[in-house]
C-alpha cells in the first residue's frame, strides 16, 4: 500500500524532474542537473516555488509544466494517500466489529 504510493510519488517526480531539466535546465540554476532537477521538483510538492524564474527560462513551457505538476501532485499524490488511510481504517473497524462479536 505504501509502496504503491511511494512508487506513485517517484515516478511522478522523476518524469517531471526530466522535462524540467530539458525543458529549463539550460537557463534556471535549479534544474541544471537531473538532481537538482529532483530536489527542485520536491521543493515545488512543499510549496517552494519560485515562478518567476520559471516563466523567465520558458514563458511558454512554465505555466504548463506547472499548473500540471501542481494538479498531478494535489489530487493525484493526495487521493492515493487517501486511498490508503481509507483502506486501512476499514481494516481496522472490521478488527473492531470482530473483537465486539467475541465480546457478544
Amino acid at each position: 500500500d505504501l509502496s504503491s504510493f511511494l512508487l506513485i510519488f517517484i515516478l511522478l517526480l522523476l518524469g517531471f524532474a526530466v522535462v524540467g531539466h530539458f525543458a529549463f535546465g539550460h537557463t534556471m540554476e535549479g534544474f541544471h542537473s537531473p538532481m537538482e532537477s529532483i530536489v527542485t521538483c520536491m521543493r515545488f510538492t512543499v510549496g517552494d516555488v519560485d515562478y518567476e524564474s520559471l516563466r523567465e527560462a520558458n514563458p511558454v513551457l512554465a505555466p504548463v509544466f506547472f499548473l500540471i505538476y501542481a494538479v498531478a501532485g494535489v489530487l493525484v499524490i493526495i487521493n492515493v494517500f487517501i486511498a490508503i488511510l481509507n483502506e486501512y481504517y476499514n481494516e481496522v473497524k472490521k478488527e473492531e466489529n470482530s473483537a465486539m462479536d467475541e465480546l457478544q
